[in-house]
């Protein structure tokens, strides 16, 4: 059977499963070069049953993330998004409030048929013609992500995603391969507009700045009297979060956003996620205390923190933490495909998910540099080695947030000028967090067991016990690293460059940069790869099998 996955919303993709196998996944992101975008995925459709070798005819079934999430009208007209782009405008608390009427008064079946007979009339259009078509509750997706994707029969999930379908949070037990559903956050919570108010009052962007405001709280303290303030507006409530008032429209000159703006922005965004931890682990702690199950599996908007997921692994009871390889609402197509599919738990590699460079994209990308010579890693590693940073694309993976390495930009870890002076050649704002990427074991670091998982994903940020003075340029001010765990099996190229830049440097570690410049997407292509080595002025350009050496 093929079960096409899709997202439709924030983090647009698709995602591809053939009988017992997850194919592919893929992000509008990157190929239409717009931040979290919000696209219709017709590219990532075409890109993943291109990958699986299918026609669109071929299609059994589509499942699509979001049941109200976007609401029909929106669906429909994509222009009317551009009305929440304020996360103060009366449009986002209207949305807010409509979802939450269509759960309470059961009026959200019939949105969710008019919406699935809409889609089920654009897909024919575009040639595919599958059995049925089947909205998939979006908390459900993000859950079958988070618990199919892991080893564990056993595993208490737990999804954090504000605006989801109605619902900030929810619980479900997996077991035996049943994925079921515990708990659900009805109603108005303060979840669903308070991280995007708290970035806009800081001055940030509050759709694409979250990676950013967590990097900023790293090097400033907390000021209790605005954390108390935080406090009023987002808190735990047993087992789930503080809800809104009706009305709830807000403006930027209410408190708290008027402290926040007035504070310094590392001030204020160290308050935000002492708030945001204190609410977050509270709730776990007490779904934790209410199950017996010892491994904890974890996906949704909120919980695509690093600092979250290390935090998590501390909690009593906890044994282990789970996250899905894709982070945040990206997971959201995949998990739509797998809810369908019904596929055991297993541990899924990144690089399942992805395709490699082909070769001949890579010979015309550098055909005006000589086509380049055969790639060596102990050629990288001398690049690194001079404080240079080397451009990578190679391999199947490079979903994290700094490009799991494949996707990313490389820069020696124990040279922290270097480190500097390459992301502001890659225009990248001030705060944001590299990546950090070693040889399991290199580094001791706390609850390292519990987060096997998470750091072969780079989705994790633990605390540094032991090992932290050969990585200063990757280390955060408040002793984390945003780290990922490589091996030969994972990424072999890589591994070896590590293995190799250890031998000229001591220290087999390398700090990542996604391979992009600003905000934009990862580039995925060969040809964006070469141009961002021009622009940045990289020291060396990895494509594929091929290598460039030296700044063009």
């Amino acid at each position: 059977m093929v079960i096409l996955g899709l997202s439709d919303g924030p983090d647009a993709g698709a995602a591809l499963v053939i009988d017992d196998r997850i194919v592919a996944a893929s992000q509008q992101a990157r190929l239409d070069r717009i931040p979290r975008s919000h696209a219709f995925p017709w590219a990532a459709i075409d890109d993943v049953l291109s990958r699986g070798g299918l026609e669109p005819g071929e299609v059994d079934l589509i499942a699509v993330g979001g049941q109200l999430t976007p609401p029909f009208f929106a669906r429909r007209h994509p222009s009317v998004r551009d009305l929440t782009r304020d996360p103060f405008s009366p449009a986002v608390d209207a949305g807010v409030f409509w979802q939450a009427l269509l759960r309470r008064s059961g009026l959200g079946a019939l949105e969710a048929d008019r919406t699935s007979e809409w889609l089920d009339q654009r897909f024919r259009q575009r040639g595919l013609c599958p059995g049925r078509v089947v909205l998939v509750d979006l908390h459900r997706a993000l859950a079958a992500a988070a618990y199919r994707c892991q080893p564990d029969p056993e595993a208490l999930v737990i999804t954090l995603h504000p605006r989801g379908d109605g619902f900030a949070l929810a619980v479900h037990r997996g077991r035996a391969g049943q994925l079921d559903r515990r708990f659900a956050q009805r109603g108005v919570s303060s979840l669903h507009v308070h991280l995007p108010r708290c970035a806009a009052a800081m001055g940030l962007d509050p759709w694409l700045d979250g990676q950013r405001m967590w990097g900023l709280a790293a090097r400033g303290r907390p000021d209790e009297v605005l954390v108390g303030a935080l406090y009023d507006e987002l808190h735990a409530e047993g087992t789930g979060l503080s809800r809104r008032a009706l009305p709830a429209l807000e403006r930027p000159t209410d408190a708290p956003w008027r402290e926040l703006r007035t504070a310094p922005i590392e001030v204020a965004a160290a308050s935000v996620l002492q708030n945001l931890r204190a609410a977050v682990l509270e709730v776990l702690r007490a779904h934790v205390a209410g199950h017996d199950a010892t491994t904890l599996a974890l996906g949704g908007e909120i919980l695509d923190n690093p600092r979250l997921i290390a935090d998590a692994a501390g909690l009593p009871g906890v044994h282990r933490v789970e996250t899905a390889p894709l982070p945040g609402g990206a997971a959201v197509a995949l998990g739509a495909a797998l809810s369908q599919a019904g596929l055991a738990p297993a541990r899924l590699e990144p690089r399942a998910l992805g395709a490699s460079p082909s070769e001949e994209l890579c010979e015309r990308a550098l055909a005006e540099h000589g086509g380049g010579v055969p790639f060596d890693p102990v050629h990288a590693a001398q690049v690194l080695a001079r404080g240079e940073g080397v451009a990578r694309l190679a391999g199947g993976h490079g979903w994290s947030r700094s490009g799991g390495g494949c996707r990313s930009v490389l820069v020696r870890a124990d040279a922290p000028e270097s480190i500097e002076r390459i992301r502001r050649r890659l225009e990248l704002p001030e705060g944001i967090e590299p990546g950090l990427a070693c040889d399991e074991g290199f580094l001791r670091i706390e609850h390292a067991d519990a987060l096997s998982g998470p750091l072969r994903y780079g989705a994790a940020a633990p605390r540094v016990i032991e090992g932290g003075e050969g990585i200063g340029g990757a280390l955060t001010a408040d002793g984390h690293v945003h780290l990922q765990w490589i091996d030969g099996d994972q990424d072999p190229q890589l591994s070896k460059i590590l293995g190799a830049l250890g031998e000229l440097v001591g220290t087999p570690a390398v700090a990542l940069w996604p391979l992009s410049m600003g905000r934009e997407p990862p580039r995925s292509q060969p040809r964006g790869a070469t141009e961002l080595w021009r622009r940045a002025g990289l020291g060396g350009l990895q494509l594929g099998s091929r290598w460039v050496e030296g700044s063009p």
